[in-house]
This record gives structure tokens, C-alpha cells and sequence, in this order.
């Protein structure tokens, strides 16, 4: 049994439809053309947002350390 997301009735799993958005919506909502609920989309975008960000932060601290390399090897090469 599973509760369907918009209506919150308790349905069984072959009955609902389960959407991208990890939603289990039953067949009746479906047929009034209710696909997904605004909760379901926020968080979503939420939890994409965070990996974004996330990959976002290692591509700079990856960056920084390619610099930071950079300036030590053309410092060790230098003749001063």
C-alpha cells in the first residue's frame, strides 16, 4: 500500500504511478491530469541545486591546487 502524494489516499503499489520526483501519484489524480506536486518539484530542484554547488566547489578547490603546483614548479625552475 502506498499513500498517493496529492490526495494522501492509500492505495495499492500497481494502482499509482511513481514520478521522477520519487512521488507515488494514484490513477485517479493521473486521470484529472495531476502529475506531481509543488513539494515534490521544490525539493527536487533543491537536492539539484546542493549537487551543483557541490561539484561547483570541487572544480574550484581543483583549480586552485593546479595553480598552486604551477607557481611551485616555475619557482623550483626559476634562477634567481
Amino acid at each position: 500500500m502506498r499513500a498517493c502524494a496529492t490526495c494522501g489516499a492509500e492505495v495499492m503499489r500497481r494502482d499509482c504511478h511513481h514520478n521522477r520526483y520519487d512521488e507515488y501519484i494514484c490513477r485517479a489524480c493521473l486521470g484529472k491530469g495531476l502529475k506531481f506536486t509543488a513539494m515534490g518539484r521544490t525539493v527536487s530542484r533543491a537536492g539539484r541545486w546542493a549537487r551543483l554547488a557541490s561539484h561547483g566547489a570541487t572544480k574550484v578547490a581543483l583549480a586552485l591546487i593546479g595553480f598552486y603546483v604551477l607557481y611551485t614548479l616555475v619557482g623550483f625552475f626559476s634562477t634567481d
